[in-house]
């Protein structure tokens, strides 16, 4: 059974995804007290088992390997086997583990990124936090998310504020950070407005009037004190309407990463760059790309590459801000189908 040696940070960030309605994976969590027995079986697809808490050893047929929290020197999350037979997970101490599938674990790896990105920016921290959980966003470009980030004020409203009025010409776009929004809506029949819905935390409002150019289809009180997150309509034009990264295919890096105008970038974690790499890549993690900005070379093309295509987005959108020549690698390199190289 191969480990590996893939830590997520442990922040508030890493258990929001943990617990995020809007991802729906095959993810499982267990719980298990000191001395109890539970087997699992394994997959077909990749997926990793990561301690929580506590210490386990794991057992598949001939081969033990223990996870423990708080060590630099006992790996904290396996890869599963993929030949979907079972493992033996027996607790050393009480214990939680979370099975997670690799699109999931990507997420996390890809949000603690950009958390790290804007950890000296707690505003920005609290946006970031809503929009993922916006349902309408769920499915929004990660470097349009980032950028939706950076653009987004959050704004005060008081207990019966109106917000927005049902007729008025849209502008803006809102996502409910704090607190409860009622619904009103004067319909064709109706002798005075009705009150349809209330909207609740992670809700967002007046999208749909800035994709038909029309006037707002009801109006938006304010139900309680809150606070709400508001974009505009360039906002929403640049960023929901059209993805702004330039991305391109793994067969063109490998014809051009050779190229001396072309340097490849590395946005992972160290610890994934170690395990297999593209050779001729440097490594410059995420977290690290905005204070090391100075080490990059203005007359360089770079090509940003991490393991999906998510956090290279993010990283060639910062570096696109700094008026470098960056592009994407679609698919990341688990889209790469030519040979790699690892540090061990």
């Amino acid at each position: 059974m191969k480990s590996t040696r893939f830590m997520i940070e442990t922040c508030g960030l890493a258990g929001l995804l943990l617990n995020n309605e809007n991802y729906q994976p095959d993810n499982r969590i267990f719980t298990l007290l000191e001395g109890e027995d539970i087997r699992i079986r394994s997959q077909q697809t990749q997926s990793y088992l990561y301690l929580l808490r506590g210490e386990v050893s794991i057992s598949h047929h001939d081969q033990t390997t223990t996870l423990k929290e708080n060590t630099n020197t006992t790996p904290r999350t396996l890869e599963m086997p993929t030949d979907n037979q079972c493992i033996s997970l027996h607790a050393k101490k009480d214990s939680v583990i979370y099975c997670i599938d690799s699109k999931r674990l990507d997420d996390i790896y890809t949000w603690v990124g950009i958390a790290q990105v804007l950890k000296n920016e707690p505003e920005k921290l609290g946006i970031l936090s809503s929009v993922l959980n916006t349902k309408s966003l769920t499915n929004l470009p990660v470097e349009s998310v980032y950028e939706l980030i950076s653009r987004m004020h959050a704004q005060s409203f008081n207990a019966g504020d109106t917000v927005v009025e049902q007729g008025d010409k849209a502008e803006h776009f809102y996502i409910i950070q704090k607190g409860k929004a009622e619904v009103w809506s004067l319909g064709l029949y109706d002798d005075k407005p009705q009150m349809i819905n209330i909207l609740q935390e992670g809700d967002s409002f007046g999208e749909d009037a800035l994709v038909t150019g029309g006037t707002r289809n009801a109006t938006i009180k304010m139900q309680t004190d809150g606070i709400l997150l508001v974009g505009s309509q360039q906002d929403f034009n640049d960023l929901i309407a059209a993805p702004s990264i330039e991305e391109i295919d793994a067969d063109i890096v490998n014809t051009m990463k050779d190229k001396d105008e072309y340097q490849l970038l590395d946005v992972r974690y160290e610890e994934e760059h170690e395990e297999s790499f593209i050779d001729g890549s440097i490594l410059l993690p995420l977290h690290e790309l905005r204070d090391r900005i100075d080490e990059l070379d203005q007359d360089k093309k770079y090509i940003t590459y991490c393991r999906s295509g998510k956090r290279s987005a993010v990283a060639a959108l910062i570096l696109k801000r700094q008026k470098l020549n960056t592009v994407s690698m679609r698919g990341g390199i688990n889209q790469w189908p030519y040979a790699t190289e690892n540090l061990y």
